[in-house]
């Protein structure tokens, strides 16, 4: 029976992957951790230092920028900032990142926690 379930989260994972827009496979990390807990092995534990390093180029369209951003909060572990968000994308700015997380959250997309931290 473990291994009908096994089977069945894989062909779920997969089936994500393929429904999954650009900025989400952008955000690779979120999936790659999932797969890895899926698995049973250890996942990603990439440290806010090199985030500059693994940055994505930033969308250019509204829309793609808020997907990205919906992408980045998810693959967090815990509440981030605007600023730490910022991070991960090459070109992006703190402030824009803000006002698309308040959209976000008005939207019911995101939550805020804390004043300036937000969780999806």
């Amino acid at each position: 029976m473990a291994k009908d379930n096994c089977e069945t989260a894989a062909r779920d994972f997969i089936r994500r992957w393929e429904d999954s827009g650009a900025a989400e496979r952008a955000n690779y990390t979120m999936f790659l951790t999932e797969l890895c807990a899926l698995l049973g092995v250890a996942g990603p534990n990439p440290s806010r230092a090199d985030d500059r390093e693994n940055a994505v180029a930033w969308p250019k369209s509204l829309a793609e920028q808020a997907q990205a951003v919906r992408a980045a909060l998810g693959a967090e572990t815990s509440p981030a900032t605007a600023a730490e968000l910022s991070r991960r994308f090459k070109g992006a700015k703190a402030d824009r990142i803000g006002e698309l997380l308040a959209t976000l959250t008005a939207l019911g997309q995101a939550r805020s926690v804390g004043g300036e931290r937000f969780v999806s």
